[in-house]
């Protein structure tokens, strides 16, 4: 008996993109064949880091932009960075009032993935796991995972973030931590992730908040039709 699994090489969660250069570009366009790339960052985000060229290797740049954190005070941000990075900040409770928030764009996403041409496609924010980590969370919910794979997918993020954390550095000194703070704040365990899910079944149901948000049963059908495959 066959099984559904998430297709391979379909759709890519990302840190940082904005440092790419040209080399890895072409790579991005040719071996993986990459043909858009959302960016969940929010405008002053994107101020801060710009946009790679990905133009000049057919590659779509599209804006799904999600508010956060940089509207606060400069104070307030730092404050709030270097409580992140004590590890007593909860995570589950930022992704529960993402998801809260923001409904419409995180379902949004979802609808965006059944447009022709976009796949295969890549997503990001400023680092790759918070409101990336939540967009991919419910992308893989819709589709069926179960909650230990998703979270268990969400945890490898810090480690492989810890390579890239001198790319950090200018949040870093701006927000006044150390190496090691910044490190810690880039940790990253599946019982956030857990929590977070167990949650929405409970408050929402996995497939009741992108029905709520207008996303109807053909529409998750074809995504699960789109993005699984025998295996």
């Amino acid at each position: 008996m066959s099984s559904l699994r998430p297709g391979r090489g379909l759709l890519y969660r990302s840190g940082i993109t904005h440092h790419i250069e040209p080399d890895g570009l072409a790579l991005m366009s040719s071996r993986l064949g990459i043909r858009t790339v959302f960016d969940l960052r929010n405008d002053g985000e994107l101020e801060r880091d710009g946009v790679a060229p990905f133009h000049l290797h057919g590659i779509t740049h599209r804006r799904l932009a999600l508010r956060g954190i940089t509207a606060m005070t400069a104070e307030a941000r730092r404050e709030y960075f270097k409580k992140m990075a004590r590890r007593d900040y909860d995570w589950c409770i930022h992704y529960q009032e993402l998801v809260s928030r923001y409904p419409d764009s995180f379902v949004g996403f979802l609808r965006t993935l059944l447009e022709p041409g976009v796949l295969p496609a890549l997503f990001h924010c400023a680092g790759g796991r918070d409101r990336t980590g939540v967009a991919a969370a419910l992308v893989l919910a819709t589709l069926g995972v179960s909650d230990e794979v998703i979270a268990g997918d969400y945890a490898r993020t810090g480690a492989l973030l810890q390579p890239h954390l001198h790319r950090y550095n200018p949040v870093r000194v701006a927000m006044g931590l150390s190496e090691q703070q910044m490190s810690d704040l880039l940790h990253t365990d599946a019982d956030s992730m857990l929590r977070f899910l167990a949650w929405l079944g409970r408050e929402e149901g996995i497939q009741a908040l992108p029905a709520r948000q207008g996303l109807t049963h053909e529409e998750t059908a074809q995504l699960r039709a789109v993005l699984l495959e025998e295996g």
